[in-house]
């Protein structure tokens, strides 16, 4: 038997009891209540203090990395709104191109006809022939026309 630096006896074959890792805590006490020597009870005091100190560093670390997946959940719900938010706006504007370059196809084919839409329309969309609009006769090339786009809000309609 030898003793450590405090005064404590400590015995080679406890060391290899105490010293395994797969021990739990309730077979450390029992040691130490079987044995009822003070080296022992200090002995498993800090076993199981160190014990408890890397239990704590780990749940501490699984509690960094847990709020780490957190945060990109959350960044990860944030990108797929934003991506919805966007994903309807090209739809807006992709409607928007599409009507317009039918539009722009009626102006090109120089068939003289104007679309009154909103408040004008009755029943929606009318067609009509640019003399009963000008009542001269003259030529879509030679008439005014304003285009107000229903679907833009800052667009003052007067």
């Amino acid at each position: 038997m030898a003793r450590n630096d405090e005064g404590v006896v400590i015995d080679e074959e406890d060391d290899y009891y105490f010293d395994d890792p797969r021990r739990t805590a309730g077979e450390l006490i029992w040691r130490l209540r079987s044995s009822f020597r003070e080296s022992d009870f200090a002995k498993v005091v800090s076993i199981l203090t160190a014990r408890e100190n890397n239990l704590k560093k780990e749940i501490g670390s699984w509690k960094r990395a847990n709020q780490r997946l957190k945060n990109l959940e959350l960044g990860k719900r944030k990108a797929d709104s934003e991506v919805k938010k966007w994903r309807t706006k090209y739809c807006l504007v992709e409607s928007r191109i599409s009507k317009l370059e039918a539009v722009a196809e009626e102006l090109k084919s120089g068939e003289p006809i104007v679309r009154v839409s909103g408040e004008n329309a009755a029943g929606g969309n009318q067609i009509l022939d640019m003399d009963e609009i000008t009542g001269s006769g003259r030529t879509m090339t030679r008439c005014v026309v304003e285009i107000v786009d229903s679907d833009d809000e800052s667009t003052s309609q007067s």
